[in-house]
């Protein structure tokens, strides 16, 4: 609530809702503090994709904005426009170059409308909220529940020594086969590595492991950048390091039960119970993939990319794919603007 107050006494404050978990949770709980606080309502607002199923989200959106009341809904319909290199994506790519995630585009048409305010987004909740492959290892060490045999078998695994945990997760990567072999080998060893440091105990996932993760500290660059073009605060409540902290504080060593279980106890009271217990997910791929990334891939020359480390055929490859990697448009964003910062 602290930092939905801040962000509301900064407005006009946008909230990014999709009408997923975190989003929901956020603009529900931002509504109820706005009207207690006697500030101005936070603004929904919703990335539309008409015609694609998979990222069709109306029926939730619609339960939400109904059972709290949302007062200003900004809905703004897309095409094939928030392709990885189409019209949202292409003046950042210009200006900044490639940048961590492919994606961090998505919010940038609201984060406009946020102008001289602030914009917040619910990226965060999975790392906070969804169940990991440790969670029941912590309940069984915490004696929380009663183990099994098959959990003897990862407690040996946790307490194995660093190495050896490492080559377990190794085997367990999906390799990324655009990589030259040796790049593959050692880009895997250092993945597995930094998995095999977790931290078993929940409070200190929340306190180390999400918070000093270099993939958080990209994204909140990234779109602190891109917000900053439009002069727009971007805010990440469930990256905030009061909120870790509170969270690493609150829930101890095993953490919630389920990520049911935490919606309800931290936003029970504003969130329908249906959303907090739903488990679906809208998808956007195909968003990303769409006709600019598909005529640039026809005419690529195989430039902008590293060939010491990138094997251009197996980009290529990928590429044409019926289902396109989304771990490779990082290096197709990176080839765009190849060809267009040379034009």
């Amino acid at each position: 609530e602290v930092i939905l107050i801040d962000a509301l006494r900064r407005p006009p404050c946008i909230i990014g809702f999709s009408g997923g978990r975190d989003s929901s949770a956020l603009l529900a709980l931002a509504i109820h503090v706005a009207r207690r606080e006697g500030l101005e309502a936070p603004i929904a607002a919703t990335n539309v994709f008409p015609g694609d199923a998979q990222a069709a989200e109306s029926e939730w959106q619609e339960l939400l904005v109904r059972h709290v009341g949302v007062e200003t809904w900004q809905r703004l319909s897309f095409g094939d426009e928030m392709d990885v290199v189409g019209p949202v994506a292409a003046p950042l790519l210009l200006h900044f170059g490639p940048t961590f995630p492919f994606n961090g585009h998505f919010g940038m048409p609201s984060m406009a409308l946020a102008a001289g305010g602030s914009y917040l987004t619910g990226v965060g909740g999975d790392e906070v909220f969804d169940l990991n492959e440790l969670t029941r290892l912590a309940y069984v060490l915490a004696g929380r529940i009663r183990p099994k045999w098959v959990d003897l078998k990862s407690i040996a695994q946790a307490l194995a020594p660093e190495a050896l945990r490492a080559r377990q997760w190794k085997r367990l990567l999906t390799p990324e086969p655009w990589l030259r072999p040796e790049v593959q080998q050692s880009f895997m060893a250092d993945l597995a590595r930094n998995l095999a440091r977790q931290h078993i105990w929940f409070n200190n996932q929340v306190a180390h492991d999400i918070w000093r993760e270099r993939a958080r500290m990209a994204l909140t660059a990234t779109l602190s950048a891109f917000g900053a073009t439009v002069g727009t605060v971007v805010i990440h409540p469930f990256q905030e390091e009061t909120f870790l902290r509170s969270v690493a504080a609150r829930c101890g060593r095993t953490g919630w039960p389920s990520r049911a279980a935490a919606l309800e106890e931290l936003f029970g009271d504003v969130l329908p119970l249906e959303v907090a217990q739903r488990t679906s997910k809208a998808t956007f791929d195909s968003v990303f993939f769409n006709q600019y990334s598909q005529a640039f891939v026809q005419r690529w020359d195989g430039g902008g990319v590293n060939e010491d480390l990138v094997d251009v055929d197996r980009l290529r490859s990928a590429w044409q794919a019926p289902e396109v990697d989304p771990r490779s448009l990082s290096l197709l964003q990176s080839a765009w603007r190849n060809e267009h910062h040379e034009g």
